[in-house]
């Protein structure tokens, strides 16, 4: 997450959908939480009379809504998603490969990304839509932009903040080899599983 006293704006940082590089690429427009301390909260961090705050990567809408009320009613908010197949295949290999993520051993005990749907769709669903959405589903955030589009949703933002900077290429091609790779090798119940469970439509295997 990022917030922008100077130009107004929250970013949400949806997991595996270029938030680092937006990060990176607005991080000089905005303010840290510690930044964004009064003078006397600063003090006290200072003098070590309390801790260094710090902003949660992946908070949702809700939670920011509730916790910044003042910003959140006047600053410009936006956020990122992507296919929800390209997202499941990305945060599959993300997990199987960082070792110190908290799912790894479960994942690495998996047999194949056939075995992995089953249990996301089944036992630990979660939907994009819950970082940007109210409960009943309708959306809070004023501007959702799509990785797949991202060069030109991320212009637009800019121009509506006000802030000159430019967005480094995503590393998307890696993904998409690995996501082809991946849908020809599933089988035809791991298509129709992530097709009615995650919200993607109907993909001929």
């Amino acid at each position: 997450m990022l917030i922008s006293d100077s130009h107004e704006f929250i970013f949400f940082h949806n997991y595996k959908v270029a938030g680092s590089s937006i990060k990176h690429a607005l991080k000089p427009h905005a303010q840290s939480a510690f930044e964004r301390l009064g003078w006397v909260q600063r003090q006290f961090v200072r003098l070590r009379l309390r801790e260094i705050p710090h902003y949660p990567h992946h908070l949702t809408a809700r939670e920011i809504r509730n916790d910044h009320p003042e910003e959140w009613h006047r600053y410009f908010t936006f956020g990122f998603v992507r296919n929800p197949w390209a997202w499941q295949v990305s945060l599959y290999f993300f997990m199987l490969e960082s070792e110190d993520h908290h799912q790894h051993d479960l994942i690495a005990s998996m047999e194949g990304f056939d075995e992995y749907i089953h249990w996301r769709v089944n036992e630990d669903k979660n939907l994009q839509s819950e970082f940007f959405c109210d409960a009943d589903g309708r959306v809070l955030v004023d501007y959702i932009g799509r990785l797949e589009s991202i060069l030109e949703d991320f212009q637009a933002i800019c121009e509506q903040i006000g802030a000159k900077t430019s967005l480094m290429h995503p590393r998307t091609a890696i993904t998409e080899r690995i996501t082809a790779t991946t849908r020809v090798n599933s089988c035809r119940s791991t298509l129709r599983r992530i097709s009615s469970g995650l919200g993607i439509p109907s993909i001929k295997a």
